[in-house]
């Protein structure tokens, strides 16, 4: 099966908001992405009835994503192994899997091998045991 040539190419602007949405630094919401960028909030309304733009922007953030991936959970593995969930709370709202308002619903299995006594250690970070 062939695949179809996208028609939409961004102009320099959208790579570099592009950018700013990407960076662990900047907020994952609209409004920093702009900020960072340099781009009014607008803008980003404008460029949303732009055929082709979300496509490309969704595609390009979860490529970029899904390549830091498997480092993000190590690293949130070891922050949260010392305590820290903040981390998880941060990466979960980049990837869009968390928000405040949001009601969580499990679509699959997570397995997690861990050991015991890394286990214990989270629930104890967590104040789920003694």
């Amino acid at each position: 099966m062939e695949q179809k040539e996208s028609k939409f190419k961004p102009n320099p602007k959208m790579q570099k908001l592009l950018e700013a949405a990407i960076n662990p630094d900047v907020e994952a919401n609209i409004s920093a992405w702009c900020e960072a960028a340099d781009v009014a909030r607008s803008q980003w309304y404008r460029w949303g009835e732009i055929p082709g733009f979300m496509d490309w922007f969704n595609e390009e953030y979860k490529k970029a994503l899904d390549g830091v991936r498997t480092a993000l959970v190590k690293v949130g593995l070891q922050k949260a192994l010392a305590g820290d969930f903040q981390f998880w709370k941060v990466m979960m709202e980049k990837t869009g899997e968390y928000s405040n308002n949001m009601n969580h619903k499990f679509t699959q299995d997570v397995v997690l091998n861990i050991t015991q006594e890394h286990a214990e250690k989270i629930l104890k970070a967590r104040k789920l045991t003694k």
